[in-house]
C-alpha cells in the first residue's frame, strides 16, 4: 500500500500537495517542529504554547524490543526495502 500511495502522490500533483508524510522517527525526535509543520500544512494556526504543550508528551517508546530474528528482519528488509527507500529509509 505504501508504494501505491507514493505512486499516486507522484502521478496526481494535487494529491501530492495535499498529502504530508510524517516519518514516525522525525515526529518522536523533533515533535515541536513536526507538529508545527503538520499544522502549517493543514493551514491551521494555534498558539505556540499549545504546540509546545503537545510536543512535550511525545517521545519514542523505550519499552519495545523486537522479537524478530535476524533472518526475519532480513526477509522484511528484502521485501520492503525498495518501498522504504522511497520514503527516505
Amino acid at each position: 500500500i505504501y508504494r501505491f500511495a507514493y505512486e499516486q502522490m507522484l502521478a496526481n500533483k494535487p494529491l501530492g500537495k495535499a498529502v504530508l508524510v510524517v516519518p514516525y522517527e522525525q515526529f518522536c525526535d523533533q515533535p515541536e517542529n513536526t507538529i508545527g509543520h503538520m499544522l502549517e500544512h493543514c493551514l491551521l494556526q494555534v498558539d505556540a504554547k499549545w504546540v509546545e504543550s503537545k510536543a512535550g508528551g511525545v517521545r519514542a517508546p523505550d519499552y519495545y524490543k523486537s522479537a524478530l530474528t535476524p533472518g526475519e528482519i532480513a526477509v522484511i528488509q528484502d521485501t520492503c526495502g525498495g518501498t522504504a527507500k522511497l520514503y527516505g529509509y
